[in-house]
Order: C-alpha cells, then structure tokens, then sequence
C-alpha cells in the first residue's frame, strides 16, 4: 500500500475495458495503491483525484510500471 505506478496496459475483455476507461483507468494514468479488503478483493486505487474500488479479478490484468 502507498506505491504509485503508471498503467502500461489492460488486458480483459472489450466492455471491461471500456468500463474501466469510463471510470479513468485508461493507460498512462498514474495509480496508487491506498488499501486492501481483508481477503484482497476489492482494492481501494486513488487516481486523477479521486478513489475507485476494484474487483482483483480485473487488477490482475492491467499491468503496471513502478514509478
């Protein structure tokens, strides 16, 4: 918790990925890592100011760079 990376890419299915574009999660986008649930899902992510909850399913197929 408390690292920041930048998103390289999203690799999930087309409406997955338009959703998490509609909510600012596109590539480039630089994203921190504020909380995990107990069991790990869902995950708290501060981006463009604001937080969004996502499911572990579809953090596990956007891939990162360490900043």
């Amino acid at each position: 918790c408390g690292e920041s990376c930048r998103v390289k890419k999203i690799d999930n299915d087309l409406a997955s990925i338009n959703r998490l574009n509609d909510l600012g999660l596109t590539c480039g986008v630089v994203v921190t890592l504020v909380k995990k649930a107990p069991f790990g899902d869902p995950l708290l992510i501060r981006l463009r100011n604001f937080m969004l909850a996502i499911r572990l399913f579809d953090a596990q197929k956007i891939t990162v760079e360490m900043l």
